[in-house]
């Protein structure tokens, strides 16, 4: 079941299916797969990226949604500045908007105001949950979270060498229980035996827990890149999230 639904977020919608569904005039599906597309933004190149902006601003002006349309026609901008709108295939009152928009953008370009600077981030789970797979508390220091790696790590470790410790000496009061020779021995050494079996199975048990619990982590609790603007000295930077 997890393999599958990693499996199916990796696969984003091509493009022309996104463009066909707005063409179509199914604007709930054309915005679904238009927020799926742009949540992979990797998947496309600079020209696709465009025109999903593009399409995701023309459904926030139908939606009566002017900020939506705003800021996707400010990301078009920003990956192109010189883009124009054709009236003849685009509405006159959007068209209108586009370019007040974009006379905005040229203005505060010109003013040396911030401007913004359209930022791919890879969301790092992926990577994170390969890396916990291998070792718990690995995947969240490669997410940057040192603290919880450190007590993932020392947590898996301290129980699995519990689990061989007692291994051993499970196996030796094992053997010893099977050379007693008295019925006082049988039940002493057989309590011996049962009790490093227990700890044993319990020290398996919690290192087994800890790696599941590290793997869930890295899925549902470590946080995935936001999107939204981040102010600098010289821009602000749209970031896009890529949830896998």
């Amino acid at each position: 079941m997890l393999a599958f639904k990693l499996h199916a977020q990796e696969n984003p919608p091509p493009f022309v299916q996104v463009q066909r569904a707005y063409e179509a005039l199914k604007f709930e599906e054309a915005e679904r797969l238009g927020r799926l597309a742009l949540e992979h933004g990797e998947a496309y190149s600079a020209t696709e990226l465009v025109q999903l902006h593009l399409i995701m601003g023309y459904l926030g002006y139908l939606h009566q949604q002017p900020e939506v349309a705003r800021s996707n026609f400010e990301s078009a901008l920003s990956l192109q500045p010189d883009l124009t709108l054709d009236s003849l295939l685009v509405s006159p009152k959007i068209v209108r908007m586009f370019e007040q928009v974009k006379n905005e953008y040229r203005v505060g370009l010109s003013s040396g105001k911030p401007a913004i600077k359209y930022v791919m981030i890879k969301d790092q789970r992926l990577g994170a949950l390969r890396r916990s797979l291998l070792l718990p508390g690995w995947g969240q220091r490669h997410l940057h979270q040192h603290t919880r790696g450190a007590i993932y790590t020392t947590g898996f470790l301290l129980a699995v060498g519990t689990g061989l410790a007692f291994q051993v000496a499970q196996s030796q009061a094992h053997r010893s229980y099977l050379d007693a020779n008295t019925a006082n021995q049988i039940a002493r050494r057989y309590d011996i035996y049962n009790q490093r079996y227990r700890v044993r199975n319990a020290a398996f048990i919690a290192a087994g827990s800890i790696w599941a619990i590290n793997l869930l982590e890295v899925l549902l609790v470590a946080p995935a890149s936001p999107l939204g603007a981040a102010s600098s000295s010289k821009a602000f930077q749209l970031n896009l999230s890529i949830p896998f």
